[in-house]
């Protein structure tokens, strides 16, 4: 069962109005320093981890007069521990400011399970990218930003950490759909750097909104449809992309619904394209 921790805080010094820069390496430390005050190997364990990491964090961002960062948790077995470390989080620093927690609310999501069970066929998707995401090309330790969120890259990505956290498997159809069906039938994105590391280290990704569509979705089975629509869901909770434990790739499903005539619009630009 995904997680999802929203922890709310206020800086300890009245002066500070606004989060410090580039939070994502200081969240990352700060919750790993949550985690080892509860359980240290554990801390040890989630640093270490290969991935896909069972854990996201987003960078901190002010909302309704507090900060904010969310912790997404998807291997079921590490959320009573990072619940309890949590829910006893008092103070944490962040780029040298110093905060104190106001709150830490829980949106639990469904089990992988019934995440499957539930989501309908549908045709169109849309992800906001709340920050830089971007995927690495490369080998041999010559690593390349790659900050285009083409559909197959997406949607593999999220098919690989379902597949390495989740309790049951998606159905075969859904490859069909991500390498055969789906297109980009709109998007609004711009480029932007994220700091990976403290001190140095810094990648390109892309932020705004982009919508995937199914191209001839009548030949693409119900079960492959509703396991993209699951994927898409499950974003929410891990992020998209490389360095999603440290800021970076935080998604939200738009789950507006289209209109049926505006769905079909859309999809007919992407076949004559």
């Amino acid at each position: 069962m995904p997680a999802r921790f929203v922890v709310r805080s206020t800086p300890i010094e009245p002066s500070v109005d606004a989060p410090p820069p580039n939070t994502g390496p200081g969240v990352h430390a700060a919750f790993l320093r949550c985690i080892k005050a509860f359980e240290p190997t554990l801390a040890q364990a989630l640093h270490d981890w290969p991935a896909p990491k069972p854990f996201a964090l987003t960078t901190m961002v002010k909302e309704d007069g507090s900060w904010m960062f969310e912790v997404g948790v998807l291997r079921d077995s590490l959320i009573d521990t990072v619940r309890g470390a949590l829910s006893g989080w008092s103070e944490f620093e962040v780029g040298h400011t110093a905060f104190k927690v106001a709150s830490v609310e829980e949106r639990a999501g469904a089990s992988y399970l019934d995440l499957l069970a539930g989501s309908a066929p549908q045709s169109e998707w849309t992800l906001r990218i709340r920050s830089p995401l971007t995927f690495r090309a490369g080998a041999g330790g010559e690593h390349r930003d790659w900050p285009f969120p083409l559909p197959d890259l997406v949607f593999r990505d999220l098919a690989r950490r379902w597949t390495t956290f989740a309790e049951v498997p998606l159905p075969e159809a859904v490859a069909t759909v991500i390498d055969e069906h789906l297109a980009v039938s709109r998007l609004e994105l711009k480029s932007r750097r994220h700091l990976i590391h403290t001190g140095g280290g810094w990648a390109t990704g892309v932020v705004g909104v982009i919508t995937y569509v199914a191209v001839r979705a009548e030949k693409c089975s119900a079960a492959g449809l509703a396991a993209v629509q699951a994927l898409a869901q499950l974003a929410d909770y891990s992020g998209v992309g490389d360095d999603t434990t440290r800021g970076m790739g935080w998604v939200v499903f738009d789950q507006t619904p289209a209109t049926d005539a505006a769905a079909r619009k859309r999809t007919a630009r992407v076949r004559s394209s």
